[in-house]
């Protein structure tokens, strides 16, 4: 089982910062090189690399556009950075091809708008080391690692590959490990819970409690956060709209960064909501039942479209998977077809079909609830 720990790097210096972008800088032109390549001469990424590789080697990689050699201060960049970002770059080409639909092609990676990041494969010992508090990278330099005692205790398995990336709040590494499959393993539970995923009430369980995103202590901040957000956004459309050539200036970039740390800021705030809630039920549950949702489909309802977006569904999904899978929870997917319009109590389904806007489920049997716990109920039942 793979577990990977993600940290921030505090305080790096700036030699190390230097090397971190030059390292992404070489990884993101690899990837090009590769791609251009490939697409030129109709070839698979391997054997773009192995003439990658070779060319390095005779010091004439040339350009894809012109085909000019580039100089030799750009080749002893190459030389000066590890040699396992080039057989990671392929592998990553490898899987952009999988993944891409069949009429199109993977995408290059810009320079200003791509994701500063480069990643490390451990196939010997030579490419990092690890020692009490710090990771020393071969032709980068030394990180020391700020990591609890859990954490620094899971190091001690083996390491399979690191990356290091770039974000609004600075540079994070992550360290992928293989551990056992009873590490985090839990005892034994046997009571059930069916949960409904909701816009009102994310989280709705056949328990009746639920999960707000609103009764966090975040969430005045999280509204102050979005409406500077928006004040920023409506800057920044006025000021391409005068001038289009204000996209080279530094207010520009001032500008867009300061957007950027406010998506992130938003994005971890739903983030910690979603481990909050998925933890408790995997703490307190044995087996977890949730409904099978596509949040593409509810999407095109364009007046909840954003308050569905921010519920963050698919990944909650995945969140809880991995994590069942982790400490031995049961989990399942249930078909959501008429949970909503059933009764949870005599099993009948209502006549005329309830609005998003009618809350409280009431059937002719004389059964009152609200309509997600009642769902819930109904999905506990189908498990």
């Amino acid at each position: 089982m793979n577990y990977v720990i993600k940290t921030k790097i505090k305080y790096p210096s700036e030699e190390l910062i230097k090397s971190f972008s030059l390292n992404s800088n070489v990884a993101r032109f690899t990837y090009n090189w590769l791609l251009g390549y490939c697409l030129k001469n109709k070839c698979f990424p391997k054997k773009a690399r192995d003439e990658f590789r070779r060319l390095i080697k005779a010091k004439n990689v040339y350009s894809q556009k012109d085909g000019e050699v580039y100089d030799n201060k750009f080749q002893e960049l190459l030389k000066n950075t590890p040699s396992q970002i080039t057989d990671m770059e392929a592998d990553k080409l490898i899987q952009a091809f999988k993944t891409v639909k069949k009429t199109k092609v993977p995408k290059f990676r810009s320079r200003q708008h791509s994701k500063q990041s480069f990643t490390l494969n451990k196939k010997n010992d030579n490419n990092f080391k690890l020692s009490e508090n710090s990771l020393s990278i071969v032709k980068t330099g030394v990180i020391k690692l700020n990591l609890n005692e859990f954490r620094s205790n899971l190091l001690e398995y083996d390491i399979r590959r690191i990356t290091i990336s770039e974000s609004s709040y600075g540079w994070y590494i992550s360290i992928l490990i293989k551990v056992g499959d009873d590490v985090f393993k839990l005892p034994d539970n046997k009571s059930k819970v069916g949960i409904d995923w909701g816009v009102k009430a994310f989280a709705s369980d056949s328990n009746g409690y639920q999960f707000r995103i609103q009764d966090q202590d975040c969430y005045k901040y999280y509204i102050k956060l979005y409406n500077r957000l928006k004040y920023l956004q409506s800057i920044l459309g006025k000021k391409r709209e005068k001038n289009s050539s204000w996209k080279t200036s530094k207010k520009y970039r001032t500008l867009k960064f300061k957007i950027k740390h406010i998506y992130e800021q938003l994005s971890n705030m739903r983030k910690d909501f979603l481990h909050k809630v998925s933890k408790y039920y995997v703490n307190n549950f044995g087996s977890i039942n949730i409904e099978n949702l596509k949040p593409s489909n509810l999407l095109k309802n364009h007046k909840l479209a954003r308050v569905i977006a921010e519920g963050m569904f698919y990944t909650w999904k995945e969140l809880m998977t991995y994590k069942c899978k982790w400490y031995g929870r049961k989990f399942n997917i249930i078909n959501p077809a008429f949970t909503s319009q059933t009764c949870s109590m005599c099993g009948k389904e209502l006549e005329t079909k309830l609005s998003l806007s009618q809350r409280t489920f009431k059937c002719p049997c004389g059964h009152i609830e609200d309509r997600d716990i009642n769902a819930a109920k109904n999905i506990l039942k189908l498990a």
